[in-house]
């Protein structure tokens, strides 16, 4: 019967997902095939986070008139808690071999998929309707995991590595969050800190006027970028920005730049980005932030939204 297919659910699942056989009369023997919560969400986590993963939709592929894995029999939506398992699954052309794919969302890519929930417990032409959704959705990861079912075992999937975007169902290029920060001006509690290059400082008299004339036509430019008061006073100025990037517990290696250069970080996956900025003026240091953004990988490598920086705290 084809109610044996349905995939079974964390409360379905319940204790009885032992595996092998025993003799003893409070153990429930089960035929199936699992992939474990916490294979999907390592070094993600499970949560509402953008950087965690907060949904999981699996579709399972048995052996089709081809003799390739590609004809889809079942699939199912879990909890990024919850162990991704399917029991009983049929054995098309007498296959026991199976390949899944698994599409992993954070909460803000599953509530926009306004599908996923046709996709739980379908079978046969429903999984192939379900298998459609999922390829037109817009996954944060994913990747391709293959076992093989055994009589009376929980059979553990084997899983290549999670990618973003959909590039872990074919070891395509995953998309990126570009992470960028304009290093021209930075807002202070009364004014702004403003780049003036290093090579300024070391002009002669004969160049003052026009330095000071590209200094004012750079000044307002930064200011117009950073989004500051045109009109607001310069508290002092910086020719070099260092920038540590920190996402969670990971810190970054710092990278010194000469003040208006912009600053670029590409990442593969979601997380909140820390930017620890320091500002140097001939080698001394002479004030300091932090910036921090949300990186959002785009299937076109889209740039994530302007980091926010605090008022930088002067260094005496």
């Amino acid at each position: 019967m084809m109610g044996g297919l349905a995939a079974m659910t964390a409360s379905g699942l319940g204790t009885s997902g032992c595996s092998g056989t025993s003799s003893g009369t409070n153990t429930v023997v089960v035929t199936g095939v699992v992939i474990r919560a916490e294979t999907l969400t390592a070094n993600r986590g499970c949560g509402t986070n953008p950087s965690q993963v907060f949904k999981y939709a699996a579709v399972v592929f048995g052996q089709g008139a081809n003799g390739e894995l590609d004809q889809p029999i079942v699939s199912n939506v879990y909890d990024c808690f919850t162990d991704v398992t399917f029991v009983n699954l049929p054995t098309p052309n007498g296959n026991a071999n199976y390949r899944l794919e698994v599409f992993l969302y954070n909460a803000d890519a599953a509530n926009a998929f306004t599908g996923l929930g046709t996709v739980s417990a379908s079978t046969n032409a429903a999984a192939q309707t379900a298998l459609t959704s999922l390829q037109g959705s817009n996954p944060t990861w994913t990747t391709n995991c293959t076992a093989t079912q055994i009589s009376q075992v929980q059979t553990l999937a084997v899983c290549q590595p999670v990618i973003g975007g959909s590039a872990g169902l074919d070891g395509g290029t995953p998309p990126i969050a570009l992470v960028t920060l304009d290093t021209n001006s930075f807002a202070t509690d009364s004014g702004v800190a403003t780049c003036v290059p290093a090579t300024d400082a070391g002009a002669d008299a004969g160049d003052a006027e026009t330095d000071a004339e590209v200094d004012a036509s750079a000044d307002a430019e930064a200011d117009a970028e950073a989004g500051t008061d045109a009109s607001a006073p310069v508290n002092f100025t910086f020719d070099t920005v260092r920038v540590r990037p920190r996402i969670g517990t990971n810190v970054g290696a710092s990278v010194d730049l000469a003040c208006g250069t912009k600053y670029e970080l590409p990442l593969a996956n979601p997380a909140v980005v820390n930017l620890d900025v320091g500002l140097i003026s001939n080698g001394v240091p002479v004030g300091q932030t932090t910036c921090t953004t949300q990186a959002v990988p785009g299937p076109d490598g889209g740039t994530s939204p302007a980091p926010t920086c605090p008022p930088v705290t002067p260094l005496p």
